[in-house]
């Protein structure tokens, strides 16, 4: 008996519809075209410009208009399609999809569906950008204008903790915003006054922390003590201290000064783990300013609210508390010490275990607590626009302390340690396990 053939995904070919920009300048999709052969659809189409990130979207006529048949099922392209990607240096560019994979059993009437790509220029790319890390190659990133869009799902696709680094692209050139706090439970009256902070650029920051197998991945071994290998793959990497991550790579029992020529503003130790990320990548990872990981952390949410914009409801023991901590799976009770091979409680969990901010971002609040690049100092409000001090939130802020600053408490915190503007700080050369890095890179692609 003869397998019954798949149905196909349209019944006639998509429409060509190319988003247009009518701003000078920028990039724009020209001469596009669709045709469907069997189970694929082809498009092909110019730019005006180059080079530049291109999307796709595949849209159905319902009864309010033309909208998206969603981002998760618009996947399954062949590898050298020009899609979801830096392009360039081509006359013609083509994309083939199999809808049939990513979209089964669907049959949409003639001319109920169309096909719309985006161009968008280098400085301002898509949201989303998520990074192979298993290469030495260039150009290796994907760009994708929301979380739907992520092959597989940002969750279902275990890639994403593993062997690859989602960013996710923060909006926050010449925004004004309230860093520190003035009147939450739990607040450090001495290092959280609150001060005006405008960044001057976009950037990218990790959906997640970085992972055990994501720093295994890079540097070839990994310090963490929780070596449960059930569980680790997906834990956030911990025990790394700020030099090992910036400055003169892998810290050894006897505590190897530093190179303190490679301190910022100087690019990163090329045995650091930045060092070798950039290399392998190419792209400018670093650790965020503490200005960066508050702002993301906050998520457009005020003081009192966690970054998820549900409200502080207790200083020690918070239900609405979107992470890790003491009374959800950390230090039950603060009663007992973690153990090494440890599956669940008492520990780390896997990251992006509980549930996201409202700009998508995972285990802000607790986990692990998170380096940042800038020296400590109580208060940070005096440094803004002081001599050699950036007050651009886009970098470090020196002080005069040779302690650097740490963010987002960690599994064994109280809910107040774990709060948006809450401040820790620890000397470089410290390995901890209660200690993790999330990465940043710059919101352009030039």
């Amino acid at each position: 008996m003869k397998a019954q053939k798949m149905k196909m995904a349209f019944a006639a070919a998509i429409t060509a519809c190319a988003a247009v920009s009518g701003i000078a300048d920028l990039p724009e999709v020209t001469d596009m075209t669709v045709r469907q052969v069997r189970r694929t659809v082809t498009i092909e189409y110019s730019l005006t410009q180059s080079p530049a990130v291109v999307t796709l979207d595949v849209q159905t006529n319902g009864a309010n208009g033309w909208v998206s048949i969603g981002g998760e099922h618009i996947q399954n392209f062949t590898e050298d399609s020009d899609v979801f990607r830096i392009v360039g240096g081509k006359s013609r560019y083509s994309i083939k999809w199999r809808p049939d994979l990513s979209w089964p059993g669907h049959r949409v009437p003639a001319n109920n569906i169309r096909a719309v790509l985006t161009a968008w220029e280098t400085n301002a790319p898509p949201d989303y950008m998520v990074v192979d890390i298993t290469t030495v190659s260039t150009n290796t990133q994907a760009y994708y204008p929301s979380e739907e869009f992520l092959p597989g799902g940002l969750l279902g696709n275990d890639d994403y903790r593993t062997t690859k680094m989602v960013m996710r692209r923060i909006h926050a050139k010449n925004v004004e915003w309230t860093m520190g706090s003035v009147n939450e439970a739990g607040r450090n009256s001495a290092n959280e006054i609150p001060h005006l902070v405008t960044l001057s650029n976009d950037y990218y920051i990790g959906v997640f922390p970085v992972t055990q197998t994501q720093w295994y991945h890079v540097m070839g071994k990994c310090p963490s003590i929780y070596t449960n290998e059930a569980y680790k793959a997906m834990r956030p990497v911990d025990r790394v201290a700020y030099t090992e991550i910036r400055c003169s790579g892998w810290v050894t029992t006897s505590q190897v000064q530093p190179d303190k020529t490679t301190y910022w503003p100087q690019a990163p130790h090329k045995n650091s783990f930045l060092g070798m990320i950039r290399k392998r990548t190419s792209i400018d990872f670093d650790m965020p300013t503490e200005a960066q990981w508050e702002f993301a952390c906050r998520a457009g949410n005020g003081e009192g609210k966690w970054g998820d914009g549900t409200p502080y409801s207790n200083a020690e023991e918070d239900s609405n508390l979107p992470g890790r901590y003491k009374y959800n799976g950390g230090l039950v009770n603060g009663t007992d010490a973690p153990d090494r091979f440890c599956t669940t409680n008492n520990a780390t969990a896997a990251v992006g275990s509980y549930g996201k901010n409202s700009w998508g971002l995972y285990d802000m609040h607790g986990n692990l607590g998170e380096w940042c690049h800038d020296y400590y100092v109580d208060d940070c409000s005096s440094l803004n626009g002081a001599a050699n001090v950036s007050d651009d939130g886009q970098s470090p802020r020196r002080g005069t302390s040779s302690m650097r600053v740490v963010r987002g408490g960690y599994y064994g915190s109280a809910a107040s340690l774990c709060r948006s503007a809450s401040r820790g700080n620890g000397s470089p050369t410290y390995r901890s396990e209660t200690h993790g890095v999330r990465l940043v890179c710059m919101g352009s692609i030039e």
